[in-house]
């Protein structure tokens, strides 16, 4: 979707997020955390719309846009469903070659991920939830590691 087209108030935040963070560019951003995610899709959605932010940003400047200055997107997983989902979500995120390769070009290879508290704490309690978190991370590495 252009930049430029008319869009609701809540989309048009959005692209106007990604355009301020296209022009800021991992100087002054890191990384964009998405909360409550449940797909390998949601973080490349992110990916798609940096991509085209970049690009429009290049092209309002003159400039080329440089695809390697990309802020770091990271899967923040909440509610227990979500992080019982989540090493299938980051296996299937790693196993997609383009974003391997970006991974790799981009990122020195690295991920980072995020296991929340809150709403899982929500969900099963404070116990269940810490356990969970516990559980999760430690099977996260543990699936994940064949995949570096």
């Amino acid at each position: 979707m252009p930049f430029c087209t008319a869009a609701a108030v809540q989309v048009r935040e959005v692209l106007d997020t990604f355009r301020v963070a296209a022009r800021l560019g991992t100087g002054s951003l890191a990384a964009y955390v998405i909360s409550m995610s449940q797909a390998a899709s949601d973080v490349l959605a992110v990916e798609l719309l940096q991509k085209e932010a970049r690009t429009m940003v290049a092209a309002e400047t003159g400039r080329a846009p440089d695809h390697t200055n990309s802020l770091r997107v990271v899967p923040l997983f909440e509610t227990l469903g979500d992080l019982d989902a989540s090493g299938e979500v980051m296996t299937r995120l790693f196993n997609n070659r383009w974003y391997r390769n970006h991974l790799r070009t981009t990122h020195d290879n690295h991920q980072e991920i995020m296991l929340g508290y809150s709403d899982s704490g929500k969900d099963a309690g404070r116990l269940a939830a810490n356990w969970a978190l516990y559980r999760y991370g430690n099977l996260l590495a543990l699936e994940l590691q064949p995949l570096q």
